[in-house]
């Protein structure tokens, strides 16, 4: 018996799977039906499965052939994802925060238009090569190198890891430090790299126990070539761009929402099968709704701003207050739940210590909180949001 099986018997999360049905109906009853070790193991196709329901068009505007969907609809299926498949939940993290800000942002012209368009009528899936796995490293810094060549597009060389989505992707969208070029002075850029290229290859990085699904391998460039269209220059008199704040605010939000969405399913299980107290249960509940309010108001102030206020300094630290916020609840819930679950359920079913573990990676997601520190209490003190 899956203990986990989706269930409809509650109403916790109930809007949430109403916007998630809405969507992709009967999809998270399939993914369940699938065992855990293939579910989430190295060769789930959960990423593919998700493919073939249009997952991969969600935040691709409709006039793009996309779904088109609200922040707080993408916080909804986020929750959802993480509730009934971390792996896939954190692989589609990576995909649709950069599909989300370069939608946003497609006054670039015609090339990022484009480029939406194919995302949204071929359901391409992005790799995100931003934030580089290296301990207390600036999170816009790059190993990735961008040399102009006399055509005028660009050569890539570096490596991205860890890097999900590594196996379905059919882009992967990198931060590259481009050189110099008669004025223009050696810059931060963003890039966008087929995945077809020469040049392009992935290697196998590590072997998780949690998480597997997600796709997660090491990406090296090896003089892989793109042209000059397809490489976006951020302002370089602003401490954080538009586009790297837009970055900031859809990974915060949709990756919290993710992680969040593991913890909830171990509760929304405690309380099917009436385990541990209403006192206890009541104050899971309690903490795990306060998470799930704090991302919703931050998903309606997005889309409620105008778009020249959308990516203000005093939104993106309001980001990662509350992603750190709910990051320290997340892993005392998650424990709770499992001690009302008890000690058989921890022994006979594994999805209890697998998401046990999958809770916890949100602490390991850039920037980090410790890294974070200095910048968000220097904000509060009324300096500026020094990201970089």
């Amino acid at each position: 018996m899956n203990f986990m099986r989706e269930s409809h018997s509650t109403n916790f999360m109930k809007e949430e799977r109403r916007i998630f049905e809405g969507l992709y109906p009967g999809f998270a009853e399939e993914v369940l039906e699938i065992p855990l070790e293939e579910r989430e193991g190295p060769n789930s196709d959960v990423v593919e499965r998700f493919r073939r329901v249009n997952g991969t068009t969600l935040l691709v505007p409709r006039e793009y052939g996309g779904t088109g969907a609200t922040a707080t609809e993408a916080v909804a299926v986020h929750q959802m994802l993480g509730s009934i498949c971390p792996s896939l939940s954190v692989a589609a993290t990576m995909h649709n925060f950069t599909v989300a800000f370069l939608a946003e942002y497609s006054f670039y012209g015609d090339a990022t238009r484009e480029f939406l368009r194919d995302i949204g009528e071929n359901k391409r899936y992005l790799a995100s090569g931003f934030a580089e796995g290296r301990s207390g490293a600036n999170i816009l810094h790059t190993t990735m190198e961008a040399k102009w060549l006399d055509n005028g597009g660009v050569s890539i060389t570096g490596s991205k890891k860890p890097c999900s989505v590594a196996v379905s992707m059919d882009y992967l969208t990198a931060s590259v430090m481009l050189d110099a070029r008669g004025s223009m002075p050696s810059q931060r850029a963003i890039a966008i790299i087929p995945a077809h290229l020469d040049g392009f290859e992935r290697k196998e990085f590590w072997t998780p126990r949690s998480l597997a699904g997600a796709q997660t391998m090491e990406v090296v460039l090896n003089g892989v070539e793109i042209g000059e269209d397809m490489l976006f220059l951020p302002q370089a008199d602003v401490p954080l761009d538009a586009v790297e704040a837009g970055g900031f605010l859809w990974f915060e939000l949709l990756c919290t929402a993710s992680y969040l969405g593991a913890v909830s399913r171990l509760y929304e299980t405690a309380l099917e099968q009436e385990r541990g107290s209403a006192a206890e249960r009541s104050r899971v509940l309690c903490v795990l709704e306060t998470c799930a309010a704090a991302l919703r108001g931050m998903a309606e102030q997005i889309q409620n701003s105008p778009a020249d206020e959308r990516v203000s300094d005093d939104l993106v630290a309001r980001a990662l207050s509350i992603r750190f916020g709910i990051q320290m609840q997340l892993g005392e819930m998650a424990y709770t739940c499992a001690e009302m679950l008890g000690g058989m359920h921890f022994i006979r079913n594994p999805e209890v210590e697998y998401r046990l573990a999958c809770c916890s990676a949100l602490a390991f997601h850039p920037p980090s909180r410790i890294w974070a520190a200095e910048v968000l209490d220097a904000y509060a003190r009324g300096g500026a949001l020094e990201m970089v």
